[in-house]
């Protein structure tokens, strides 16, 4: 068999395959015995008539079934005669096939970058060394209290910032009903009895939280409220909107006092015992920001001393399973389908820009591996699963069984492989406090 390979890019090759004549005739006659067994032709009895009858009768069949033995076969060993490990292949084309003659055909495929990484021990490499504060700890107090905050209905004074109001609401775009304005959330048009958090800044609506302060129950109050430039409802980017709003019940944030039933939750049996708690896990929490800052900075600056080619339909793959997950995130961030469709250019250009980035991070580790001789043993598997079922909040015999159904186990064995390069790096850099 003869091989010869064309690449027409970086990442792609198409090989050129000829099957000689004795192989191709070897199968024409192994799947001639099937047809000759099994052939019904009229005058004989089943698997009696005379070859050459056979032959002439399903020339044509035999032929293409021994074509399709042949290129799939020949195929894998056109792979391994040329050492070459397939990403994708694009397709098979250009199939000739004339009985008792060569079978020639080409496949297209992409296969991996082939680059040089750059020094990558001793990076040089700025650490964030932030101390816990007691200002730290008692913000975190403070949003545990927050956490377990109840409402009381008060009715002897105005809204204060931080209450909870219930509204009526309606409002208008340069003088036309909001709710007349295409695809726009009737939340953001009107609303009766709804409940609003007041709050200086990050609220739903901006402004409402100011217009409606001070004002007393079944006071009317009108509110202005500015969208932002980009804001997710087009027919609102950028404009500004007028709100009548009526008062209908104020609630006020009651907060509990530290107790031992707050202690217990966080198996702990005094206020001070749960700042040492807190404290701890801060302390991890800042430790855990400066390794992924640390491990961002290699990556940045690794990548930045090679080229990597990228194989296309890797691209293409990845960036599909890239937009699905950003589609499905925005609507699950209440953003309407007829705006994704709207935004789809930029939304797969997105996608495709950190799909790259993530194939060319996903390389560069595999090689360093490579390189390093990485490994991986069955424990730093299973903890990885644990992790992730965590994280899932779900058992880890599940998870583990869906990944070995669906086939993914090497996905997750590369997972674990690239942490442990990345552990790799960090730990032989040459890090600086700052």
């Amino acid at each position: 068999m003869k091989v010869s390979i064309e690449s027409t890019s970086a990442c792609r090759r198409v090989l050129h395959v000829e099957v000689p004549a004795d192989t191709v005739n070897e199968e024409y006659k192994r799947v001639m015995k099937g047809y000759l067994s099994s052939a019904r032709v009229d005058g004989f009895r089943k698997g009696k008539a005379p070859l050459a009858v056979v032959e002439q009768r399903y020339r044509e069949d035999i032929t293409e079934a021994t074509r399709d033995n042949l290129v799939p076969r020949c195929y894998h060993e056109a792979l391994e005669k040329e050492s070459l490990a397939p990403v994708n292949v694009i397709g098979v084309s250009d199939v000739q096939l004339e009985h008792a003659s060569a079978l020639t055909f080409d496949v297209t495929i992409d296969v991996a970058p082939e680059f040089k990484v750059g020094a990558y021990r001793g990076v040089e490499l700025d650490r964030d060394v932030q101390a816990v504060e007691e200002e730290d700890i008692q913000r975190s107090v403070d949003a545990l209290l927050e956490q377990r905050a109840t409402y009381d209905d008060v009715d002897d004074r105005g809204v204060e910032m931080g209450d909870l109001v219930k509204l009526k609401f309606s409002g208008t775009v340069d003088g036309a009903p909001i709710g007349d304005l295409d695809d726009v959330p009737a939340v953001l048009a009107e609303a009766d009895e709804f409940w609003y958090n007041t709050a200086p800044e990050g609220e739903y609506l901006p402004g409402f939280s100011t217009a409606v302060e001070g004002a007393a129950i079944d006071a009317d109050v009108s509110a202005t409220v500015s969208f932002p430039d980009g804001f997710q409802v087009a027919a609102l980017d950028g404009k500004t909107a007028e709100y009548a709003v009526k008062v209908q019940a104020i609630r006020k944030k009651v907060f509990p006092e530290l107790n031992e039933e707050i202690w217990s939750a966080f198996d702990v049996d005094s206020e001070v015992a749960l700042r040492d708690k807190i404290r701890t896990d801060l302390g991890a929490s800042v430790e855990q920001k400066a390794t992924q800052g640390l491990r961002d900075q290699v990556l940045e600056k690794l990548l930045e001393q090679v080229s990597i080619d990228l194989p296309e339909s890797e691209v293409e793959q990845e960036s599909k399973r890239t937009v699905e997950r950003m589609v499905y995130d925005n609507l699950m961030r209440g953003i309407s389908r007829d705006q994704l469709e709207k935004d789809q250019v930029e939304l797969y250009k997105a996608a495709t820009e950190l799909s790259r980035n993530r194939l060319r991070v996903q390389y560069l580790l595999q090689q360093i591996g490579e390189l390093e001789d990485v490994q991986v043993d069955d424990g730093e598997v299973d903890a990885y699963l644990v992790k992730a079922a965590e994280s899932q909040q779900q058992p880890v015999e599940k998870l583990k069984a869906e990944i070995q159904k669906n086939g993914n186990m090497d996905a997750v064995l590369a997972d674990v492989r690239a942490e442990k390069v990345l552990d790799f790096l960090v730990e032989n850099a040459k890090i600086k406090d700052r």
